[in-house]
């Protein structure tokens, strides 16, 4: 009778786990759901909190008006700029003015070389919205088009904040989508599975769900800064981490399977055996990531917390519901190489079957070696460039990063953002 008792409440651990986590889900639904609203890519989100320029923008921010969107038109011609050109460049900057509420009417700058003509434009019209500002930004971009071999570029602070946004803000789409096809074709060529692969793959997209909930939680409690940089990186570290729990704990159960009959016991002491592991390696991500919180940026010190949160919910995922769903499904979830009970599983002869039992029999060699070879790959570290300039955060050359470079060229001495006084 005991004996029966204990089973029956073996077999509903995996359901009262699985009811837990959809009321994990409900809850966290609604947070998760308001993230994108308290996402941000504000000058004031990346520059350092305790900086005279960031106090200064959040001043600007509280003040009625005092938001500005600062623009640069740059028109540049390379055997120099003709008097249509001149006229062209008028025109479009008239109707921008007419268009749109400018604090003042922007005047040419001339270039000594007559290559180039910059117009400082900046409004206060967008105000503190972000969506008005990139709106606003792209008008202008729609307006300055360039013409007849005239090259028109808009560049500026709130251009680069602009073509900033849009990179993080697709984050969220490729970044996610090649991060998810990765992993699935890994899943797929390690475990050789139709369905076996589904399962950590879900379970990781549950752990992001949930992240998304306690990120949101972190932001309304501590005033986290949440930016789009930082949520695309703690969706790829929740499926990286949560995928390599994954591959742990199910090639333990696989072999547990073979030596005890039952997939609840199976389960168990798999997680008795790589469990320690798992925590422990988490645990190393997440104080890691914490470091972050000594940062300087507002962005990076965001990115800390945001992190670890992710580590720590793939682990909760990892350690609950992956197994709490292999265990309800069973052997049949192996198919079609179904790990039977009593079996052996067959001898191979690989890479890393011989590096493991090279690092067995001679470890002091192997780990002299291994720190020889880390080493010296660490000496790149000495060819690192100095401090790296805003235009290097983009893999391509958005438009805004051109219109600087073509200042920098014909204007060699001017500020990088020029006002209109």
């Amino acid at each position: 009778m005991q004996a029966d008792t204990t089973r029956t409440q073996r077999r509903a651990v995996p359901w009262l786990l699985l009811a837990l986590w959809i009321g994990l889900l409900a809850v966290a639904a609604p947070f998760a759901g308001k993230l994108e609203e308290v996402t941000h890519d504000r000058v004031t989100d990346y520059l350092p909190s305790n900086a005279d320029s960031t106090q200064v923008a959040e001043l600007q921010e509280r003040l009625p008006g005092g938001e500005t969107t600062q623009l640069v038109l740059v028109y540049s011609r390379d055997g120099g700029l003709t008097p249509s050109d001149r006229r062209t460049a008028e025109r479009q900057i008239e109707r921008i003015a007419g268009e749109h509420d400018l604090l003042d009417t922007p005047r040419g700058v001339p270039s000594k070389d007559g290559t180039t003509l910059m117009y400082p434009v900046t409004s206060n019209e967008p105000g503190t919205d972000e969506k008005l500002r990139d709106a606003f930004v792209e008008d202008v971009r729609d307006t300055a088009a360039s013409t007849g071999g005239l090259t028109v570029e808009v560049g500026g602070p709130s251009a680069v904040q602009t073509d900033s946004a849009t990179v993080y803000n697709s984050l969220g789409g490729p970044l996610l989508y090649t991060t998810v096809a990765v992993v699935a074709v890994l899943l797929i060529l390690i475990y050789r599975s139709p369905v076996l692969w589904l399962i950590p793959l879900v379970v990781a997209g549950v752990a992001d769900f949930l992240s998304m909930g306690v990120a949101y939680g972190l932001n309304q409690a501590f005033g986290t800064s949440i930016t789009g940089a930082g949520t695309g990186i703690m969706t790829v570290l929740v499926l990286g981490a949560g995928t390599d729990y994954a591959l742990l704990i199910v090639a333990r159960y696989r072999e547990e399977l073979r030596r005890v009959e039952r997939p609840y016991d199976a389960m168990a002491a798999a997680l008795r055996g790589c469990g320690p592991a798992v925590v422990a390696s988490s645990g190393t991500v997440a104080a890691g990531l914490l470091c972050l919180l000594a940062a300087d940026l507002n962005s990076n010190r965001g990115m800390g917390p945001l992190g670890t949160v992710g580590v720590l919910c793939a682990l909760a995922a990892m350690l609950t519901l992956l197994p709490a769903i292999l265990v309800l499904l069973g052997r049949r979830v192996f198919w079609p190489f179904i790990p039977a009970f009593g079996s052996e599983p067959k001898e191979s002869r690989s890479l890393f079957a011989a590096m493991g039992g090279s690092a067995g029999r001679r470890p002091v060699t192997v780990l002299v070696a291994g720190t020889l070879a880390l080493g010296a790959l660490a000496l790149g570290m000495l060819n690192l460039p100095g401090t790296v300039k805003q235009e290097d955060s983009f893999v391509d050359r958005p438009e805004s990063v051109s219109a600087m470079r073509t200042l920098a060229e014909a204007f060699p001495r001017a500020p990088a953002s020029p006002s209109s006084s």
